[in-house]
């Protein structure tokens, strides 16, 4: 839950900084890479969902379909978020500079 609560902290975060830091919202996609690696994902799904997590466990044809890959299973989050590293960067430094540090 951590993860959803930082999820909103830079959420808030993007929106208070100059410039734009490109956060956007986004779903994610955790891929088993081999048939081995499924049984500990399922695991990790089942674990998601115990604690509340808004997870959906993929068979390989709906992996294929939602991202476009080949994989024997996948957890398809949906709360993730993607932000431009550089952009966040520098809005951190312009404002530690405005704020005189």
């Amino acid at each position: 839950r951590r993860g959803v609560q930082a999820i909103e902290e830079l959420a808030e975060l993007a929106a208070e900084l100059p410039g734009n830091v490109d956060f956007q919202r986004r779903k994610s996609l955790y891929v088993a890479t081999t048939a081995d690696d499924v049984q500990d994902l399922r695991a990790e799904y089942e674990c998601l969902r115990h604690f509340g997590f808004e997870t959906t466990y993929l068979e390989p044809n709906a992996v294929r379909d939602v991202g476009n890959v080949t994989a024997p299973g996948a957890i398809l989050s949906a709360v993730a978020a993607q932000i431009n590293p550089l952009a966040l960067t520098l809005g951190l430094l312009q404002r530690a500079e405005t704020a005189g540090v």
